[in-house]
């Protein structure tokens, strides 16, 4: 995580610190990679909540090294994310410490089954799908003719090259497979891809991208790579999965989604046209499946809105405030 972290952080640092200490924030919100947030609030002395987007590999994996570390001899017990932040913490007159880290608190999008390290820390707060500025598609007013599936691999119109999960020769296999199925399959691939295909079934309507929140409420099942915003939509409209991906956060959201039994996954080198037939076939038919995701959909509504968690952020904030005002007290006297 080090190299990954260094790279991303080290050139906002210093600009992210300077903006705290000339703006002087009570609250600094930052993302689950962007440790510069926390050094900032260190600097400043202010509250500050990291945001995940996805299961909280990060913590986990944190934890794990530092119980690793401490069955290590005394002299063999290097921490460079330790030293990396300290470095620049005691650069701003703080001192290291795992808030650093983890956040003093932290905001999880996901519904509890997603958290399978329960800490009084977390501030649960619903998923809320942005699709960004977009156009809904006229078919999408119409109701599907069949069961309609989405089905996406994070390919996006607008990115530089494109980068395929799967190569145009296994989804044609896929589509070939699928295609004398009764479903309505919507194919999002950007122009260059869908130009590699040899054919396209009956049954399938590519397009190059199309907004989750409008066409997942009309799905009945989704394959998708397994993306943060493709999970949580998936998630929020009661939809079963099939996650192929090989993303680093996927075993651990892989062995929650399972536990749910609201979705399958697959690995993508075991990706095939008859194996996608199969699993698509039991996301549609397996009405346990469907019970499941729409149990997900209850508890992913049920958990706070962002407005709501607004206010126990100003709570927190206050809570802070006072802390800090009882500890400079006690350092005057």
């Amino acid at each position: 995580m080090l190299p990954q972290a260094r790279r991303s952080n080290d050139s906002m640092m210093e600009d992210v610190v300077e903006l705290a200490l000339e703006w002087r924030p009570d609250l600094v919100l930052w993302g689950a990679k962007a440790f510069a947030g926390a050094v900032a609030a260190a600097a400043v002395g202010a509250a500050h909540v990291r945001v995940l987007y996805s299961v909280d590999v990060y913590t986990r994996m944190r934890e794990d090294f530092l119980h690793a570390k401490a069955l290590r001899p005394a002299d063999d017990r290097a921490d460079g994310l330790q030293e990396w932040l300290t470095g620049w913490v005691e650069k701003y007159g703080g001192v290291f410490c795992e808030d650093l880290v983890n956040g003093q608190f932290t905001i999880d999008p996901l519904p509890a089954a997603f958290r399978p390290d329960p800490r009084p820390t977390t501030l649960p707060m619903q998923f809320v799908p942005y699709n960004g500025t977009n156009v809904v598609p006229r078919w999408l007013a119409e109701p599907p003719r069949a069961p309609r599936v989405l089905m996406t691999f994070g390919d996006h119109v607008n990115d530089g090259p494109v980068r395929h999960l799967l190569p145009a020769g296994r989804i044609q296999e896929i589509l070939d497979s699928v295609g004398d199925l009764d479903i309505e399959l919507v194919l999002t691939l950007p122009r260059q891809a869908q130009e590699e295909l040899s054919r396209v079934p009956a049954n399938t309507r590519l397009v190059e991208s199309v907004p989750l929140s409008e066409v997942l409420p009309g799905c009945s099942a989704m394959v998708h790579h397994g993306g943060t915003w493709s999970f949580g939509c998936a998630l929020r409209y009661g939809v079963p999965q099939l996650l192929v991906s090989r993303a680093f956060d996927v075993p651990l959201k892989l062995q929650c989604l399972e536990r749910t039994g609201a979705g399958l996954s697959m690995k993508p080198s075991d990706v095939d046209g008859p194996a996608v037939r199969e699993a698509l076939l039991r996301l549609l038919e397996d009405g346990t499946l469907r019970a499941n995701a729409q149990r997900l959909r209850r508890e992913v509504l049920a958990m706070p809105a962002p407005n709501e968690v607004v206010r126990t952020l100003e709570g927190l904030v206050l809570a802070h405030r006072a802390v800090a005002h009882r500890g400079a007290g006690v350092a005057a006297r």
